[in-house]
């Protein structure tokens, strides 16, 4: 599989009020093709020092998810920290204290969540990390609530601190960004991207929502990223290997291991398609991934 060609983008930055502080910065990319929808958010820890544990975007109910990334750990000398992602009706409880670390989705709605498990797995201040689904075409993109949670065990028994915001997600109506551009494949349509920051947590009474402002950037570069589809039984672990030389056996290096919740999955190579050429193959998983 080769992957090539680039695309510009259009960029929004959403902007928190000078009444609460910031902590993660989310850039979201949106792409419509063939009936299908994909997003991508990428996570940026600002100044959280214990790191991001855990993201979640707020969607209807009737959102159907195609296919989901799943990121690797920050970190994983033991080979037991990972990240997992799930559906959920209900907001995120921290086990030390009961207190909600995601809050819960309003009536209507769901949470696609993604939660790192073993404290090898956060993000620490200074790092990003990307999370993304692919969805059919019954729920459009707009604008929808996006929370984070930052690990924090030195505030024992409150171990999650909460940071919320809003970002671009599956919605219902038409996107409040902007209208889709049309790319040089008709089939392909693209909306500016967003960056928001996630500036309030469960204690502040201050609204992220009525203290976001859109402010178009400048056009940007950025490199398309190969799409893999993994089909297999669902439930069942499986391993994605890339080498960028077929002629050596033992280059196959590990990029991502998927557990499948429907029986074909897509999952993107965080790695832009920077190189001439870069092949896949699915292997049975577990796998060590680098």
């Amino acid at each position: 599989m080769e992957a090539r060609n680039s695309f510009s983008l259009f960029a929004c930055l959403l902007v928190a009020g000078n009444s609460v502080r910031a902590a993660y910065i989310v850039d979201t990319h949106v792409e419509t093709t063939a009936g299908t929808n994909y997003y991508t958010w990428t996570v940026y820890n600002e100044d959280q020092s214990w790191g991001l544990d855990g993201f979640a975007i707020e969607v209807p109910v009737q959102t159907r998810i195609l296919a989901h990334s799943i990121p690797p750990p920050y970190s994983n000398p033991d080979r037991t920290a990972h990240w997992i992602m799930e559906e959920r009706h209900d907001g995120q409880v921290d086990a030390h204290d009961g207190r909600l670390s995601i809050p819960s989705p309003r009536p209507g709605m769901k949470l696609l969540l993604w939660w790192g498990d073993e404290s090898p797995s956060v993000y620490p201040a200074g790092t990003s990390v990307s999370f993304s689904v692919a969805t059919d075409s019954s729920v459009g993109p707009g604008v929808v609530k996006a929370s984070a949670a930052t690990y924090t065990p030195q505030n024992n028994p409150h171990w999650y601190f909460p940071w919320n915001g809003a970002t671009l997600g599956p919605s219902i109506g038409v996107s409040d960004a902007s209208h889709p551009e049309a790319t040089d494949d008709d089939s392909r349509l693209t909306l500016p991207d967003m960056r928001s920051a996630l500036s309030t947590n469960l204690g502040n009474v201050v609204s992220s929502e009525e203290t976001t402002v859109l402010t178009p950037l400048p056009t940007a570069p950025i490199a398309m990223h190969a799409a893999i589809a993994v089909e297999g039984q669902i439930g069942s672990q499986y391993g994605i290997q890339f080498t960028t030389n077929l002629n050596d056996p033992t280059s196959w290096l590990g990029l991502a291991n998927v557990i499948l919740t429907t029986p074909k999955q897509v999952c993107y190579d965080p790695h832009p398609a920077s190189t001439p050429q870069r092949f896949y193959r699915i292997v049975p998983g577990p796998i060590p991934v680098p």
